[in-house]
């Protein structure tokens, strides 16, 4: 039985930098189910049709994003509403691209807000990313450059992810135990701040 309608999945991506574990996570809604395939089946083919490749729909302007001292280890997968599946792993092991004047930290983040039309704490949500580079900063603030790398990956946020017969999902704000349990992403907004984030923290990028 393949994955349903309202579906809520679920994608972790597990990346490492100096030692320490970058998690980020995104979730999507199926709006259309896959026509054939079990489960795992069509979460496998999602993660795949996502990150497998230079051809696929996320990797190559995630990877522009970060340096050559962070690996994307590999992506989870997994169905965590209404009820949990098992995870399918997609093992990568692909590395930043950005090779000049890195930062030889990883507690230094910029900041997208994932949002949707509805007012309140549940119509928003924040992304947090590994700074990649000195030059991307000045003053504590953004500076332009790269700017042109994170807008072509912000534009990806809000789309719907086509699986060729596997379905198509939605990207949403996930909130558990709510009904709905989620709302439509339609935009997202660059914060100008650069965060420093704690151990306990870093990472997390919920």
């Amino acid at each position: 039985m393949p994955i349903s309608v309202n579906d809520i999945l679920e994608m972790r991506l597990n990346g490492r930098c100096f030692g320490q574990r970058i998690m980020n996570v995104f979730h999507f809604q199926c709006s259309v189910a896959p026509s054939t395939g079990t489960v795992y089946n069509n979460l496998e083919s999602f993660n795949l049709f996502v990150w497998d490749g230079p051809g696929s729909l996320w990797l190559t302007d995630w990877l522009a994003l970060l340096p050559d001292t962070y690996l994307l280890s590999h992506v989870d997968t997994q169905i965590v509403a209404p009820n949990r599946s098992a995870f399918f792993r997609g093992t990568y092991n692909e590395v930043g691209s950005i090779a000049a004047d890195q930062l030889q930290s990883c507690n230094d983040a910029w900041v997208f807000t994932k949002q949707s039309d509805i007012p309140g704490r549940r119509g928003r949500g924040d992304t947090h990313m590994l700074l990649p580079s000195n030059g991307w900063q000045a003053a504590g603030e953004l500076s332009t450059t790269g700017q042109a790398d994170r807008t072509a990956f912000m534009n990806l946020i809000p789309s719907n992810v086509v699986v060729t017969a596997g379905g198509t999902y939605a990207p949403v704000l996930f909130h558990r135990g709510f009904s709905p349990n989620f709302t439509r992403i339609t935009h997202t907004t660059q914060q100008p701040t650069l965060r420093v984030m704690r151990r306990r923290t870093v990472g997390q990028g919920i």
